[in-house]
């Protein structure tokens, strides 16, 4: 391997170790006020190392959910996405001690009511999401809010990554089993989900995963993208509800947990000609969002586009 090549390595296995080491211990005894501070900054001192290539998603990204953006509001955008980013990380630091109060303080639920008259009718309900915002606060507020949540997780692909990534992410996994929240690990069959809605639990559900077996391809942000009908095909399978579901960042950091309605299903004869149907609508609900917070999924398009080249994912989210 040329020797540039393990420089980089060795610096960004150095930086995760350090950022999720010494620094996470730091992070936990500050105020939350001082952890956005130095995620902003953070997000600033890298910009220029990759403010050209995220400023240039930015203006695709907006392009293609037909909007004008000048060489300066796509800057102003990709920097807002990279802060965002960064604040999202360094809220994950401590999302393992959070209690039913820090997250009542740094999250407000709209859209509630959409969730408890969902579980009236006995079917449970899937709350679809996507790696927008501040979605992995989603989980612990719902389920600190008295919901048994599900989260529907592949199997991560460590092969890929180096060791000190394999560490982080298993620590990860012991740190967040203090939270009310389930993870349902499928891989030959969707029993465990099946189950978990026949007790009228919730299942989060992410619509851009990378996880799955059968893809279709629908209009999503101008382009033809690789999604798994998973969802449509399990609530048309057990009658839940699916509920579209967004956090959007507040400027002073707090965020809104935005529930929408029922999604409902459109009916057609042919059953690929319906899985397609409803995922064009449904990626329709959330490029509408991404066309109003496009620096909440800018950064998420661009770590994406690095897994494709990669090869972490098989399935990349456009051709």
């Amino acid at each position: 391997m040329n020797i540039l090549i393990r420089a980089k390595f060795f610096l960004v296995d150095s930086a995760l170790w350090l950022f999720w080491g010494p620094f996470r211990k730091i992070v936990k005894l500050l105020p939350l006020s001082t952890v956005y501070f130095l995620a902003k900054l953070t997000a600033r001192v890298s910009y220029p190392f990759q403010g050209n290539r995220l400023k240039r998603i930015c203006e695709e990204l907006c392009r293609n959910c037909g909007k004008a953006c000048s060489p300066r509001e796509a800057g102003a955008i990709a920097l807002s996405s990279l802060e965002i980013y960064f604040k999202r990380h360094f809220e994950h630091l401590f999302m393992g001690q959070l209690a039913k109060e820090d997250l009542e303080r740094m999250v407000r639920i709209e859209g509630k009511e959409n969730i408890d008259n969902a579980l009236e009718l006995g079917k449970g309900v899937i709350i679809q999401v996507s790696h927008f915002g501040s979605f992995i606060l989603m989980l612990p507020v719902l389920g600190f809010a008295g919901y048994r949540i599900n989260q529907l997780a592949g199997y991560p692909q460590l092969k890929h990554h180096s060791p000190i990534h394999k560490y982080v992410f298993n620590a990860n996994v012991r740190e967040n089993e203090s939270l009310p929240i389930t993870f349902l690990h499928v891989d030959k069959s969707i029993r465990p989900v099946i189950n978990a809605l026949k007790r009228n639990e919730l299942v989060a559900m992410a619509l851009d995963g990378r996880d799955g077996k059968d893809w279709v391809a629908v209009p999503f942000l101008g382009r033809p993208a690789n999604l798994s009908p998973g969802s449509i095909r399990i609530a048309s399978l057990t009658g839940a509800a699916i509920l579209p579901a967004f956090m959007v960042r507040q400027p002073d950091d707090t965020h809104r947990l935005i529930i929408e309605k029922p999604f409902v299903l459109e009916q057609c004869e042919d059953k690929q000609n319906f899985l397609t149907a409803n995922m064009a609508r449904l990626a329709g609900i959330f490029g509408e969002y991404i066309s109003k917070y496009p620096d909440h999924f800018a950064m998420t398009l661009k770590v994406l586009e690095d897994r494709a080249a990669k090869g972490i994912v098989e399935i990349p989210l456009f051709n």
